[in-house]
This record gives C-alpha cells, sequence and structure tokens, in this order.
C-alpha cells in the first residue's frame, strides 16, 4: 500500500519523502487567483498552501529527487465559466512544470482538464462523493484515474467498488480531519480560524419548544441537554478534538489505522493522511503512525496482533472503545 500524505510548506517535501510518504499532496493558489476572486478558494483551503509555482517547482524538484510523486489539489466543488478557464490554464502549468498528478473535484474540470491531454494523472476528489461502482465509471470515463473515495464510507461499500472496478485505482483516509457531515454535499469553506473557522463547527444558539405548546418536563429538558453535550463531543471529536495531541504528539482525531489491512483486502492501493493545514511535527507523527501499521503489515503479521498495535500507538487504548474517533467503526465493533 501506498501512503499519501499532506504538506503545505516547501520544506517539507524531502522530509517526508524520506521518512516514507510514497506521495505528496498540496494547494497552491497563484497571486492572480487571489485578485480577481478574493478567498473563493480553488481547493478548500484558503490558508495552507504553497505560496507560489515557484514553492511547487521545488516540491517537484525535491520529490522526485527521493523517487517519490506529487499531487496538486484542485479539488473545489463549483466554479464559474471564467474560474474554469484560470484552472484549465493553471493545470497546463502544473503539468509543464512536472506535477505527477491532479485532484479535482468539480465534474465540469475533470472532464475538461482531460480533454486537455496533459501528461498528468487525475485523480477524482473525496468532494465529488464517489459512492458506488456505477459513478466511479462515470468519472473513469470523464478521465479519472483514481478515487479517492468518501469519509463516510463503509468497507462493505469500499470493498465492492475497488473489486467491481479493478482497473480504477482507489484511496482511503485513514488519519486526521474528519468532518461531520458529508463534505461532497458542503458548498461551504474552510476559512482560518482568525476569519471563523468551518461553519459546522459555530456555536448556534438554540431554543426548544414542544410542537403541542405545552412545556417540557424536567426529564425532557435534561434529555435534550444530553443530547445536545454528546453532539458536541462527538462534533469535537471529528475535529481532531481541538487538534489536540498525546504527550508525545500523536494526534487526536478521526483514525482508521485499525482498518488498514481490511482496505489493503478490499483491494484500495493508496491511503491517506490528511491534515494540510497541521504544523510540521502533527504531520510527522501521522506519517510515523501510519508506517508503523503498513510496516507489520508488509512483514506478515497478522490483523489481530496489527490492530492491537493501531489501538496502542497512541498510548490511550480505552480511545477505541466507541466510535466517536473512528473512520471505520464497523472494525471495532465487530467481535
Amino acid at each position: 500500500m501506498k501512503i499519501v500524505s499532506p504538506i503545505s510548506k516547501v520544506e517539507e517535501a524531502a522530509e517526508f519523502a524520506r521518512i516514507g510518504a510514497d506521495e505528496l499532496f498540496f494547494g497552491v493558489i497563484p497571486e492572480e487567483w487571489t485578485k480577481r476572486y478574493g478567498n473563493f478558494t480553488a481547493n478548500r483551503r484558503s490558508a495552507n498552501n504553497l505560496n507560489s509555482l515557484a514553492d511547487v517547482q521545488e516540491v517537484i524538484c525535491a520529490v522526485q529527487g527521493e523517487g517519490k510523486r506529487t499531487s496538486v489539489a484542485l479539488n473545489g466543488t463549483t466554479h464559474t465559466a471564467e474560474q474554469i478557464e484560470f484552472v484549465k490554464e493553471l493545470a497546463v502549468k502544473l503539468a509543464d512544470m512536472g506535477v505527477d498528478s491532479l485532484i479535482v473535484g468539480d465534474v465540469q474540470v475533470l472532464s475538461l482538464v482531460n480533454e486537455l491531454e496533459l501528461p498528468v494523472r487525475l485523480h477524482v476528489s473525496s468532494t465529488a462523493s464517489c459512492r458506488n461502482i456505477a459513478t466511479a465509471r462515470y468519472f473513469q470515463k470523464l478521465g479519472a484515474d483514481r478515487i479517492i473515495l468518501p469519509r463516510h464510507v463503509s468497507l462493505k461499500e469500499v470493498s465492492t467498488m475497488a473489486k467491481g472496478a479493478p482497473e480504477i485505482e482507489f484511496e482511503a483516509f485513514v488519519l486526521n480531519d474528519g468532518c461531520p457531515y458529508e463534505e461532497g454535499l458542503c458548498h461551504t469553506l474552510h476559512l482560518p480560524n482568525q476569519m471563523g473557522g468551518p461553519l459546522c463547527f459555530e456555536q448556534f444558539g438554540l431554543e426548544t419548544e414542544r410542537l403541542d405548546g405545552n412545556s417540557m418536563s424536567a426529564g425532557e429538558i435534561q434529555q435534550i441537554d444530553q443530547n445536545d453535550t454528546c453532539y458536541d463531543r462527538w462534533r469535537w471529536s471529528k475535529f481532531s478534538r481541538g487538534f489536540t495531541t498525546t504527550e508525545s504528539g500523536q494526534p487526536y482525531g478521526p483514525c482508521g489505522l485499525c482498518a488498514i489491512p481490511a482496505l489493503k483486502e478490499a483491494g484500495v492501493e493508496y491511503i491517506k493522511i490528511a491534515g494540510r493545514d497541521g504544523n510540521t511535527t502533527r504531520k510527522i507523527k501521522s506519517l510515523d503512525m501510519v508506517l508503523e501499521i503498513t510496516s507489520r503489515l508488509n512483514n506478515g503479521e497478522n490483523n489481530k496482533s496489527i490492530m492491537s498495535c493501531a489501538k496502542g500507538l497512541r498510548g490511550q487504548p480505552e480511545l477505541c472503545q466507541n466510535s466517536e474517533m473512528c473512520y471505520y467503526p464497523e472494525v471495532i465493533e465487530t467481535p
């Protein structure tokens, strides 16, 4: 299995490639895009991108020197006609520079970039929400070489797609940056915290009343408060528990490490570490955690032993007693 890891700085590229990442993905938003369109982003991240095409060239040289690959995120989900032309021009520039693949979320962009017949591979973003074989084959007809699966997908669904369309590459999330909703149906942005942060993490004031107009009982009020508390805790877990870490630096938050053997059996070739917005240390610790599991898998260790290792990596196996942090909760729910 190949590991796909995020970067947001030039200096991370060579280091991550040396540590063991097989493919590095990143975003870049040219200054001209920002002048024209402001914070309307071409890759769903208005921050944590490389600063220029010159930076991209540096990353390509560093990564190719280690025999690894690069992917650029152009995975905005909606574009105007003018923006599509800009993205097409950017795709040409990136291809000429030697980028290996482009990550695309808008089906129009996928089709039109494919028509350019550029020497790059096209990866369909998780934001396109590919959930079945028919959709995978549709994207393939439009030029897709790889499908990045949505965050909320079961191992059974993964297996059905990967085995039903073996000529297409599939990539699945295994660590960090969950989403409490379905990102492919979401048209908001993840703004920097100083600009408000993700809309889905806003603390809205709520008032509850009975439909029949009667006053709520103390028990009903208590149940609603309990539901709100559980929801807030679940949402906090999906947002990486406030981007906190263990004392030794391993990140909390969405995790599918113990499902890596099952993903391999399902036919998934690429496993993704999310988190372009994480700091360098967090990214390295994330990569180390995934490498620990894949090395054991490659050495023939049995799945039960690998799962035990995955649960113990943070030194808090009790975190795996519920599914709040799980990308694939059916793994821990299966006896």
